[in-house]
């Protein structure tokens, strides 16, 4: 019976690893996020400082001073590509590798107690056949850094609080804060993690279920690895209050008002699904149930249901499509909880309804998918680009990754819709660039109306390569194309 179960086992791995490898670097197509990120982690690497070249012109300083985000992510990438190449292989492969390590630690941590292997194997399942998991395990985002890091966050906390011996106790406890406050450096999505700890702690101070000096410790660790950054900040503020505060004005402008928008933001998300939506708001509420039945019979389950609100809440509040992955984790421990102890053959219905649909979203996806080829798409792009040239980047696909490095000094990239910036700033910036790499449609703020406007100033070349979709604005009057006619 241990050899058909390892079987299985393996042979489940195996047919996850092949589906994997099929959509890697295919699905989803290169984003802008991942250049952005690239670049910032380039930068950092080369001249230690944090900044946005590719958003030189937009904000003051930005291209030394940038507060779009934390540095943790950005500092870490960086010192990946001391070893590892500089590509978009090296970053998507840091997301599955976070993602995977997050969804591993979990599981080990709570089915040592709380859990048993058959319900494991379940959570995993309703987590890893994910059509919604998939791409976010597969693209080049912080978000899987942020997820690792709050989880693991909890996860100290409730080792801590598991554990018989109070002195190694503390260790623990320690731990979690410094963590948490990892997390909080890396993604405002990951403040979740500081959050929870405080109202988690908060709520177990008052039970008495910790007790003062320990609930210190946990502050101790993450105050204590957050407070560089903050006095860094203090002396950036003109920079960060000039760019969180056009942020926040994204976010606002996106921002549902009032009870029944956030309810249509929250179904909205589960648009992603496409065909099967209803499975994946399905899998949500079996999650948030296991979750509320773990905090019913233990106490201790109480901050994993608070992240998971915290996310979903963030994440509606948002309407960023990239952030239910935050949810999927503790919605995937929620879904095992509830094979363990809720009526076995409902449950076990429910969650096989799950992975079934799951499985068929999957399937549609890999459908869609034409053969597409990244290396392709670059070769051709790399040929019509003339040397020297100023390249901007507005296409879905990202070209940043087909470029040479003598391109990337002087790149440039749209700055996010609804981020406000002043009309003449953007034109001003258009106009010292020589070519502009678009997709099937235009993506920017003032983009399209300048290109529009200046027609007669372009040569057009648009096309497929590699299965995906691209249009180059080549201006007549650049330096560059005397050096492409040559």
């Amino acid at each position: 019976m241990r050899t058909l179960k390892i079987s299985l086992i393996s042979l489940a791995a195996l047919a996850w690893a092949t589906l994997i490898t099929y959509f890697f670097l295919r699905y989803p197509w290169p984003w802008p996020d991942e250049s952005l990120y690239a670049d910032i982690a380039r930068h950092f690497r080369n001249t230690g400082e944090m900044g946005i070249p590719m958003f030189e012109g937009y904000f003051t300083e930005i291209e030394s001073h940038q507060h779009f985000y934390p540095p943790l992510y950005f500092m870490t990438l960086g010192a990946l590509f001391f070893i590892f190449p500089y590509s978009l292989i090296t970053l998507r492969f840091f997301s599955l590798f976070c993602l995977l390590s997050a969804t591993v630690w979990s599981f080990a941590r709570l089915s040592k107690k709380t859990l048993g292997p058959m319900a494991v194997s379940g959570g995993v399942l309703v987590l890893m056949t994910d059509p919604v998991f998939i791409r976010g395990l597969l693209v080049g985002r912080m978000d899987s850094l942020g997820v690792f890091l709050t989880l693991g966050s909890l996860l100290l906390l409730h080792s801590g609080e598991c554990h018989p011996h109070r002195a190694k106790r503390r260790y623990f406890l320690f731990g979690s804060g410094l963590i948490g406050g990892l997390a909080f450096l890396t993604h405002p999505m990951a403040w979740a993690a500081p959050a929870t700890l405080g109202l988690y702690t908060l709520v177990q101070l008052i039970r008495k279920k910790l007790k003062p000096i320990e609930v210190g410790l946990i502050a101790l660790g993450g105050i204590g690895i957050s407070l560089p950054y903050l006095v860094w900040l203090y002396g950036e503020w003109g920079f960060f209050a000039e760019q969180f505060s056009a942020q926040m004005a994204r976010k606002h402008l996106v921002s549902p008002k009032g009870i029944r928008e956030a309810l249509k933001s929250f179904e909205g998300l589960f648009a992603q699904y496409e065909a099967v939506k209803a499975i994946g708001m399905l899998s949500y509420i079996l999650g948030f149930v296991g979750l509320v039945i773990y905090t019913w019979k233990d106490q201790r389950g109480l901050k994993f249901l608070i992240v998971h609100l915290l996310f979903t809440y963030l994440a509606t509040f948002s309407r960023e499509m990239w952030y239910p992955v935050y949810w999927m984790v503790t919605s995937a421990i929620g879904v095992a909880i509830l094979l363990h102890t809720a009526n076995r053959r409902v449950a076990w219905t429910l969650a096989s309804l799950v992975v079934v649909g799951h499985l068929y979203g999957v399937f549609v996806k890999a459908r869609q998918l034409r053969p597409y080829n990244y290396q392709t798409y670059c070769e051709v792009l790399k040929q019509k680009i003339p040397p020297g040239a100023k390249v901007f980047l507005t296409s879905v696909p990202d070209a940043y990754f087909c470029l040479d490095e003598s391109f990337r000094e002087g790149i440039r990239q749209f700055i996010p819709g609804g981020i406000p910036v002043p009309k003449n700033s953007a034109v001003a910036i258009f106009d010292t660039h020589d070519v502009f790499i678009a997709g099937s449609f235009f993506v920017g703020e003032h983009l399209e109306e300048y290109i529009k406007g200046s027609k007669d100033h372009f040569e057009i070349d648009s096309g497929v390569a590699g299965g995906f979709p691209y249009t180059l604005y080549l201006r007549k009057t650049a330096p560059a194309n005397s050096l492409r006619d040559q």
